[in-house]
């Protein structure tokens, strides 16, 4: 995916060297986090009531296949 600005074309090109000098697998996804929740008293179990977007970072070994 082609980056939209100079800042994403710096940290895919960090990530690019992660993945061939060092073999690590570097993947940045975008999570729901809860915030809050409350315990939902018809339904019997707690339900959230406000969450937000957060980046997370993956770096793992890449596997090697022989």
């Amino acid at each position: 995916m082609p980056a939209a600005t100079e800042r994403e074309e710096y940290q895919q090109r960090i990530l690019n060297d992660l993945n061939t000098r060092f073999h690590l697998e570097v993947r940045l996804e975008k999570e729901q986090v809860v915030s809050d929740i409350y315990f939902n008293e018809m339904m019997g179990c707690p339900a959230a009531t406000s969450w937000h977007e957060q980046t997370v970072m993956t770096i793992k070994p890449m596997v090697m296949m022989s």
